[in-house]
């Protein structure tokens, strides 16, 4: 439809006309910028998926833990930015890569905890105990691990995967509302820190609850740094700022994780632990201090997340 009163914010030209929010844009520039945009989604996409793909074959061929790591934050920033696309959940280019997730996530915790129980200066039958249990159980998800990646990131998935970026990829970055997307996944992030602070005030920094309540601030801080690491491949670090925000979130409740994952594992070993009673409770109760202490530092108001 011809609008003489309106031009297009990109050429000026006043013939067929589209309201894009609050701008106007004629056919032929929408055309190009539609497939300008569908050249970079495309083209970030395909790396991403090769990059996965190629860490995961990795993990196959070499003992170097850098292969895990990489198959492990790639499998994750794949999930969340198809999740954001709008893909569904049982989508069938997703269950491969969550299920090869379980695997890298047992591996890949083992390896922080195994770590951390090395800097502790004061050897005891507990620790010890664990380490023997935690280097077992990152044995068995490595021979799992072995297992699955050749029957589910195989040629035929590889091909499924190209399918997907050839037929199908156009539909969702082209439909998705980017803003109101990001918007969506922001808003629950605040919603979170509201949350925070009423249980901070309610029963204090370091009870169960807001504990419970950082950990699902954590798990969004990562989705939200992944989704704008990915943009800002595309749109040449447009969001920067964002991406550094929610890692720098990440990096101070990582101790947190850590250390409350130590924890969980301690209580699900503790009958396979051979070691005194009085001795477990010691340790247990060493890393509820820790948790205590760590939590206490925590600053998650606006304005106070500090910059690395």
């Amino acid at each position: 439809m011809e609008n003489t009163e309106r031009n297009c914010c990109i050429c000026g030209n006043n013939a067929t006309l589209f309201q894009i929010q609050e701008k106007w844009i004629c056919d032929q520039c929408l055309s190009i910028g539609n497939e300008n945009l569908k050249y970079l989604w495309t083209n970030s996409i395909e790396k991403l998926l090769n990059d996965y793909t190629d860490a995961c074959l990795g993990c196959l061929s070499s003992d170097d833990p850098e292969n895990i790591y990489k198959a492990r934050i790639l499998g994750k920033k794949i999930q969340s930015v198809f999740l954001f696309l709008g893909l569904p959940k049982d989508h069938t280019l997703l269950l491969p890569i969550r299920k090869v997730h379980l695997d890298l996530k047992i591996i890949k915790k083992s390896d922080v905890l195994l770590d951390e129980i090395a800097k502790q200066n004061e050897e005891n039958k507990v620790n010890a105990e664990m380490v023997k249990l935690l280097t077992k159980k990152q044995k068995e998800a490595n021979e799992r691990l072995t297992n699955r990646i050749p029957k589910l990131i195989n040629d035929s998935y590889i091909t499924q995967l190209k399918t997907f970026v050839n037929e199908e990829l156009d539909y969702y970055n082209l439909s998705i509302l980017q803003d109101k997307e990001l918007n969506k996944y922001e808003e629950r992030f605040t919603e979170l820190l509201k949350e925070y602070g009423q249980s901070v005030d309610a029963k204090g920094k370091s009870s169960l609850q807001t504990i419970k309540i950082l950990h699902k601030i954590r798990k969004r801080a990562k989705t939200l740094s992944y989704i704008y690491s990915y943009l800002n491949d595309i749109f040449s670090n447009k969001y920067v700022e964002k991406e550094k925000y929610y890692k720098n979130i990440q990096h101070q409740l990582a101790k947190v994780h850590i250390t409350k994952d130590w924890m969980e594992q301690l209580k699900t070993y503790e009958n396979k632990i051979h070691a005194p009673k009085k001795e477990k409770k010691a340790v247990k109760n060493q890393l509820k201090e820790s948790i205590k202490i760590l939590v206490e530092t925590v600053e998650l108001l606006p304005g106070s997340v500090k910059e690395d």
